[in-house]
């Protein structure tokens, strides 16, 4: 969980460094942004969910490229003042290698809105959906180089607000990859009434920015 002035989700891609989406940095002021790892329900705190591992944020870096008009270039990486700690409750994503094949599974993990208009999730949530190829036919603006989308076909869950930022995982040989951070979709939750399919940033056209960050 990734709060900057909101909520939002995030991807340990290693002890020191969060990956999200540029759109979730609400703030230049990095003592307002709280990073907690190891975290399931929003109803507890620390001392009653003891899995979790509260940060500070050290320095936000967002994609130079990040348009906020168009949402191309929709990420940003986070690093902690102090590394986590890996456990059976914390554990990183690994980075992509080739990308997920149209129609295959990936599963979205977030605390968010579980209908239009209402709370955020009481209890970390997710869902299978499907890979959808040619995303730029249901939404013009979408550039299929640099971004992923996803959907589910029986049409009965999305992402919705307060995902913004979590990963689209997919397993690979036993490891899970983040192929894709939360963007954009429809204003209305309920996918049934639109059949819009969910955008994501494609982590893998970046990852010669996020080695560049990361390995400084």
């Amino acid at each position: 969980l990734f709060e900057a002035g909101g909520t939002c989700g995030g991807t340990l891609i290693n002890a020191e460094y969060v990956l999200t989406a540029a759109h979730c940095i609400g703030t230049k002021d990095l003592s307002e942004i709280t990073i907690t790892a190891g975290l399931h329900s929003l109803e507890q705190n620390e001392n009653t969910e003891t899995t979790r591992q509260v940060r500070q944020a050290q320095q936000v870096i967002v994609h130079p490229g990040y348009n906020s008009d168009t949402s191309k270039n929709d990420l940003a990486l986070v690093r902690l003042a102090e590394p986590v700690e890996f456990n059976e409750n914390v554990q990183p994503a690994c980075l992509p290698g080739p990308d997920p094949k149209p129609d295959s599974e990936v599963v979205l993990i977030g605390w968010g809105v579980t209908s239009t208009g209402g709370e955020l999730s009481p209890v970390l949530k997710q869902t299978e959906v499907q890979v959808i190829d040619h995303c730029d036919q249901h939404w013009a603006e979408v550039d299929d180089a640099t971004q992923l989308c996803f959907k589910d076909k029986t049409l009965t869950s999305a992402s919705c607000q307060g995902d913004s930022g979590g990963p689209a995982l997919q397993k690979h040989e036993g490891q899970w990859v983040v192929e894709g951070v939360t963007s954009f979709g429809h204003e209305t939750c309920e996918i049934i009434q639109h059949g819009l399919p969910d955008v994501y940033t494609r982590v893998s056209a970046f990852l010669p920015w996020i080695h560049s960050v990361i390995n400084q």
